[in-house]
């Protein structure tokens, strides 16, 4: 290996991960999902009723939405 190659460069995607690997994923997958719902709900939640407008929703969908738990869809 040298110094110059990435080391994404190295992963066969070829074969699938081991299954305690592949579960590590799906766990990092899911609490980046749910921390980027989170964020988002509340920065929507902060948003004036001119920036709601302008992204073409009224304050009680975004409240509806803002009100949402992070694992919900």
């Amino acid at each position: 290996m040298t110094r110059d190659m990435p080391l994404l460069d190295l992963l066969d995607l070829t074969r699938p991960l081991p299954p305690f690997s592949a579960l590590v994923v799906k766990v990092a997958v899911a609490l980046v999902t749910w921390e980027t719902r989170a964020r988002t709900r509340k920065q929507l939640a902060a948003l004036d009723d001119h920036l709601l407008k302008d992204i073409g929703l009224a304050r009680r969908d975004a409240t509806r939405e803002a009100n949402r738990r992070f694992y919900q869809r």
